[in-house]
């Protein structure tokens, strides 16, 4: 063998080892020893974050979420007095923005914040009349304080309290008004609700094996509205909080680097005088590789109420996609 050709092999085999120990040291870091080390994992699963429960988890971290969807909601339908004779569906599309960030002070209690925005409106002509525009957003503190009870399961109170603003364009309001009173101005044409929040509970979650997590979620929910709508008032809500998470990573058994997950969650009046109902179900997909890194995608349906307190209230189904990216420390 010449000189020349045992130095390519010399050279190649010191690439194959690096290569190897570069492997090697991927999946020491992110693989099997670091699942079980994170405070997001019970028996090697490592639980991936949704939009509908907070789970029992204490953790470090900062993440965005990017939503866009649409939906059709049901509307009155007026005659040219101003009657109205009816209701139709009109379509409205969505888009929102959203941050927060966990600081973990110990292995038992963590700090949460969050802020959202959501706009939606009317996507025709006669939609954008009649259900208008309608800007939300949510300011949230929340905590997180439990106990990890075995191998496989942990118990954890969490606690969210927060501010939600909604200021609504009514285009379709201001007309009907004018034709009642044949008076132009712009009575009902813009409606605010500031909303406060206090949302108690416990998070309970699961692992039978590494492939496989369940987490189950019940709340008490409270809610009190200030609206400059003579006709909603000032008002106080109260709910129960509902919702059951599935998630199988495939990570364990396939080796492919994605982990599904399947939620649901139904907020429920208590009394006449209760909260909105609404039902929301989410399927996603998330790569599950970097035991660090929560990159996925959320879809959820929902259907209920997307504009409480506002008169025409909007009774939708509608399906938005969730872009959820979060870092751990």
């Amino acid at each position: 063998m010449s000189v020349r050709v045992r130095i390519c092999v010399s050279i190649a085999v010191l690439f194959l080892q690096a290569r190897s120990a570069r492997a090697e040291e991927q999946r020491t870091t992110e693989g099997t020893p670091s699942a079980l080390e994170s405070p997001r994992a019970l028996d090697g699963h490592v639980f991936q974050p949704s939009r509908l429960l907070t789970g029992p988890f204490t953790v470090t971290a900062f993440g965005t979420v990017t939503a866009f969807g649409s939906g059709s909601v049901d509307a009155p339908k007026y005659d040219l007095q101003g009657n109205q004779t009816g209701t139709r569906k009109y379509t409205v599309a969505a888009f929102g923005q959203g941050f927060n960030t966990d600081l973990r002070l110990t292995p038992d209690i963590a700090l949460r914040f969050e802020f959202e925005g959501l706009f939606f409106a009317g996507t025709t002509g006669r939609g954008l009349l009649v259900a208008g525009a309608t800007a939300q957003g949510s300011l949230a503190a929340g905590v997180t304080a439990g106990k990890t009870l075995s191998r496989t399961s942990r118990l954890s109170f969490v606690l969210d309290a927060g501010i939600a603003p909604q200021f609504s364009l009514l285009v379709g309001n201001a007309v009907r008004n004018a034709v009642v009173t044949q008076t132009f101005n712009d009575n009902g044409l813009f409606s605010s609700v500031n909303r406060v929040d206090v949302n108690p509970g416990l998070s309970y979650a699961f692992s039978p094996a590494p492939p496989f997590g369940f987490i189950a979620e019940a709340r008490y929910l409270w809610s009190r509205r200030v609206s400059n709508d003579t006709e909603a008032g000032n008002r106080t809500a109260q709910g129960i909080s509902l919702g059951a998470l599935a998630s199988m990573d495939l990570e364990p058994m396939l080796r492919w680097p994605f982990a599904l997950q399947l939620a649901f969650r139904g907020d429920l009046p208590i009394g006449s005088n209760g909260i909105t109902r609404v039902y929301q179900t989410s399927f996603g997909v998330y790569y599950s590789r970097r035991v660090r890194l929560a990159l996925g995608l959320e879809g959820i349906w929902r259907h209920g109420d997307v504009r409480p307190g506002v008169e025409p209230t909007l009774k939708a189904d509608s399906g938005v996609a969730n872009i959820v990216f979060r870092y751990y420390w």
